[in-house]
């Protein structure tokens, strides 16, 4: 749920969380009409809620299903100082509608029986009731956002079930037409939310029309907000997952895996434990921290970029450092070195690092001038640190001992930490390149290190298969739409979006993790 201190309070606060297009369709300044599309139960209400909540000015929301008692229970909200400026009125059949307040049906009916061969001016006949009327007559400041939740709610109270044929589409179109042009002429924008996702008319002459949906990921309810059409918006982005946490809607933007700046860990709360703090609050929430027996998995897609999943396990590897342990990283082909060097810059100088950092990269790899004397290649397996020359490619080496370079345990010496990344092309061709981990792993538990490891692997590799029974944490990483999805496998968790922290803000959290609930 949303910490009470990270709620929105204000106009400018709820408009942050809804869609940027949405947000520059809402501050135009001639009054239009949008269509709010989805099958029930998807949150449409609440987005609607959201809506009114980010709109400067006067607002009223018309709830027609659902009596207001019962939205301010769902939306506790409601009773704070930005709910309590949404004007609410209650519309439900029989309930709160007077039958003074009802449309004449019976007066409608005659007009347009008596007049069939001639065209008739609903509007002369049609009126919007007397008790919304009055609301929006009566204040001296009408309203600048209507949303009629719903507005197939809102034509059956209006016209009655039995009003004349209303299967008919011209003459229900030309009462469901005027209505809402009687709406607009007030002044306002109307936000019709539609209780079904398949087109309707109102789509093809309303201004604006999105769909909300919902569908699962691997047995994981995920949420989507989409654009259909904006009049006058440049729409940068058609899809946005969202999330209903804490009864507000909120529209979560893509973030480009080339603004993901050097991850930073947050402080450990409680260093006294023998396990390894992940670096991330948002990490240790959901998935707990680091033991020292097994792997903890990170299994991608294909399509998830590199960088987004370095971001979201570089801050272990601050952690461990910070902690006073060793580290042996073998990152992406696209994280070099110096990114490495780059992302535990915060940890410690490197010349207090070099001797505990030991960062391998490919075989053949130039070194650029100037890297620290840690940094080593890899043949098959692991290859120890031997001298190399500046600006020049390693060869083969002997396999390395983890035990020489993990010295001590998370008592004495800091928590060490191997953290690998076996998947760029030279391990998906190398034959036995997962034996080579297993191998060096398994020695160096057997001769009594202690060391948590992280390892990122595609799902289609055999070391998943071999070793997802024995990682107490796994966790799975996939992209859709071009949003990265994180849950967890073990502990079982909803889906949530990754989202990288702020670039160079200081004491951000590295990222944060938003529940798809």
């Amino acid at each position: 749920m949303v910490a009470a201190s990270d709620a929105p309070q204000t106009v400018a606060d709820y408009a942050e969380l809804l869609p940027p297009e949405f947000r520059t369709f809402l501050a135009a300044p001639v009054p239009q009409s949008v269509t709010i599309r989805g099958a029930p139960g998807v949150g449409k209400t609440t987005f609607a809620l959201g809506a009114l909540a980010a709109s400067p000015g006067p607002k009223l929301l018309v709830s027609t299903r659902v009596p207001l008692a019962g939205l301010r229970r769902q939306f506790g909200w409601l009773e704070t100082a930005a709910g309590r400026e949404i004007d609410l009125l209650e519309f439900v059949r029989f309930r709160s509608v007077p039958s003074s307040g009802a449309l004449n049906i019976d007066h409608l009916r005659q007009t347009l029986q008596a007049r069939a061969s001639d065209l008739v001016d609903v509007s002369q006949v049609l009126n919007l009731p007397p008790v919304l009327q009055e609301r929006l007559t009566s204040s001296p400041d009408p309203p600048r956002l209507i949303v009629v939740d719903s507005w197939e709610a809102w034509v059956e109270n209006v016209l009655g079930s039995s009003a004349i044929n209303l299967d008919q589409p011209t003459t229900r179109w030309e009462l469901e037409r005027t209505m809402l042009d009687e709406l607009l002429a007030t002044g306002a924008s109307v936000l019709m939310v539609v209780e079904r996702d398949e087109r309707t008319r109102f789509d093809y002459i309303a201004d604006g029309s999105v769909l909300l949906s919902a569908s699962e990921l691997e047995g994981r309810e995920e949420r989507w907000f989409e654009i259909t059409k904006l009049r006058g918006i440049r729409i940068r982005s058609r899809s946005y997952p969202f999330t209903l946490e804490g009864a507000r809607f909120r529209a979560i933007a893509p973030a480009s895996s080339w603004q993901i700046g050097p991850p930073r860990s947050e402080p450990d709360p409680n260093p006294q434990t023998p396990t390894l703090w992940p670096g991330s609050t948002a990490f240790a929430s959901q998935f707990g921290r680091l033991g020292l027996t097994g792997p903890v998995l990170v299994e991608t897609d294909a399509e998830t970029p590199a960088r987004t999943l370095w971001a979201f396990v570089a801050p272990i590897l601050e952690s461990a450092l910070l902690s006073g342990g060793h580290a042996l990283v073998r990152p992406p082909a696209i994280i070099g070195a110096q990114d490495v060097w780059a992302t535990v810059a915060s940890a410690a100088p490197p010349a207090d690092l070099e001797g505990r950092l030991q960062v391998v990269v490919p075989l053949g790899s130039a070194i650029p001038p100037g890297s620290p004397p840690t940094v080593f290649s890899f043949d098959d397996g692991l290859a120890s640190p031997e001298p190399t020359p500046p600006g020049k490619g390693r060869g083969p080496s002997p396999p390395v001992d983890l035990a020489a370079l993990f010295p001590g345990g998370p008592t004495a010496g800091g928590h060490n930490l191997l953290l690998v990344f076996p998947s760029t092309m030279e391990d998906r061709t190398a034959e036995h390149r997962l034996d080579r981990y297993l191998a060096l792993a398994g020695r160096a538990r057997r001769a009594g290190v202690a060391f948590s490891s992280v390892v990122v692997t595609r799902s289609d590799d055999p070391f998943l298969h071999e070793t997802q029974a024995r990682a107490p944490i796994h966790v799975a990483a996939r992209t859709r739409r071009g949003q990265v999805f994180v849950y967890g496998i073990r502990p079982w968790t909803p889906l949530m979006v990754f989202r990288p922290g702020p670039i160079d803000e200081g004491p951000a959290a590295p990222y944060e993790l938003i529940s798809m609930v």
